[in-house]
């Protein structure tokens, strides 16, 4: 069933990204809520230009199954935080940690750095 779920919205995914007009900003109560229970997700980074797949822990941990672009095999640990109305994010192998704000859109979540849009996902739950 997971799997039949994840193609269809890795298919999804392939849609045409729309304008960070139509966005709203999710609030930290928005984000607490989200994040306070455990979630899949499947996203794309418009920076790596790779699909993935997330398992998100209330406990601050998640895990990154990268499904494009690195093979299918690769895994990355990481741990989040919620600062304010900012998600952040450290994986295993990187120096510093990113933060970012996370904005609804329709039904797809799209992460956001300093200036410009990171990647996107759908919350799978």
């Amino acid at each position: 069933m997971y799997r039949t779920l994840f193609f269809v919205i890795v298919f999804l995914l392939t849609a045409s990204p729309v304008s960070a007009d139509e966005t709203k900003k999710l609030t930290s109560a928005e984000l607490k809520d989200i994040t306070s229970k455990m979630f899949f997700s499947a996203g794309y980074s418009t920076g790596w230009n790779i699909s993935y797949h997330v398992t998100w822990l209330p406990n601050g941990t998640r895990e990154v199954y990268w499904t494009r672009g690195v093979g299918p095999s690769h895994v990355v640990k990481s741990v989040w935080r919620l600062e304010g109305d900012t998600v952040c994010v450290k994986n295993e192998d990187w120096v510093l940690e990113r933060c970012g704000e996370w904005r609804k859109n329709g039904d797809r979540i799209e992460t956001w750095g300093k200036l410009a849009q990171n990647g996107y996902f759908y919350i799978l739950r």
